[in-house]
């Protein structure tokens, strides 16, 4: 039997850590482009106000028990049924904050700012100026707390129950299904 060779091209392509690192790298111009259809779609969807102020200071994570994701398998095992899970799309930035909860955010390094924002008598350097949040977004502390409070409301409308002893597991007796 004779060897049989394959060519193989492999590429390896570190993704830079922070915008410094970004701007210096050989596709900046992807990642300029990356950037502006990123924030398109932020001010579309009404993420933000401009004003002034600093970052909020809570944090939440809803995470499930590990005792309930092995019940779950097991009983997927049992029932002879897959054991499934889904995802949002962008869910963090569909969901609207709280009338009374204020969000603040330093402008971010690359980002344009408006002349005509930069004109206001009370803006002496563009440091000065913060995006106010309308919406949640990925990467900000209450983001995730939003979603859990509106993702709850959603499923107890929809007739789940949440578990007394984990808060991320809902249960509805209709269907004898399991929700996480």
């Amino acid at each position: 039997m004779g060897t049989k060779h394959v060519r193989v091209n492999a590429v390896f392509l570190v993704d830079p850590k922070n915008f410094r690192e970004a701007m210096r790298d050989p596709r900046s111009e992807k990642w300029k482009e990356a950037m502006r259809t990123e924030i398109e779609v932020l001010e579309q969807n009404s993420t933000w106000k401009q004003d002034y102020g600093v970052n909020y200071t809570f944090a939440f994570s809803a995470v499930m028990e590990m005792t309930s994701g092995k019940v779950i398998l097991a009983v997927s095992r049992i029932w002879r049924v897959p054991a499934r899970h889904g995802e949002v799309p962008s869910a963090y930035v569909k969901v609207e904050k709280e009338p009374e909860l204020e969000i603040l955010l330093h402008i971010q390094q690359g980002m344009e700012i408006t002349s005509e924002l930069l004109k206001n008598p009370d803006v002496k350097d563009k440091r000065e100026l913060a995006l106010r949040f309308e919406k949640g977004l990925y990467g900000l502390k209450q983001s995730e707390r939003l979603w859990n409070q509106m993702l709850h409301g959603v499923l107890l409308s929809l007739g789940f129950c949440q578990c007394y002893t984990d808060i991320c597991l809902y249960v509805t007796a209709r269907r004898w299904s399991l929700s996480t």
